[in-house]
């Protein structure tokens, strides 16, 4: 019986395993760069919100206590009620594409260690042949 012990660079090339690295790297950047866009998106999403309640709340405001033209603030009412579910519907939306890059950010990074975890597995092996 003669045993050899198998050489790192024979089991897993070096250079799959930094592109890989390299892959895995870049794709947790580009979903961590998505996740900061769309969470900006999203903010400005509430900001809009927020500026459209306190447009329906000015015109209802200026309809009862007032006693202005209905027919000027409620328009103004209506599109405010109309801007805010939008505003809430994007919201929604864009909080769930955030977590979904946050997760596929995470996904990148937890594959860069799983890829380092197993060439170092590999790279302490030895290999004997019976």
């Amino acid at each position: 019986m003669s045993a050899t012990a198998a050489v790192p660079s024979e089991v897993t090339p070096a250079d799959s395993t930094s592109a890989a690295r390299q892959l895995y790297g870049s794709g947790a950047e580009r979903f961590g760069a998505e996740a900061q866009r769309l969470q900006l998106r999203v903010r400005l999403t509430w900001v809009v919100l927020a500026a459209s309640g306190v447009a329906l709340v000015g015109a209802l405001v200026a309809i009862f206590a007032f006693e202005q033209s209905l027919a000027a603030w409620g328009t103004a009412a209506a599109i405010s009620l109309l801007s805010g579910a939008i505003c809430t519907v994007l919201s929604i939306k864009g909080r769930d594409a955030v977590e979904f890059a946050e997760q596929m950010a995470e996904v990148n990074v937890r594959s860069i260690a799983r890829l380092d975890r197993d060439c170092a597995m590999l790279s302490g092996l030895d290999f004997r042949l019976l």
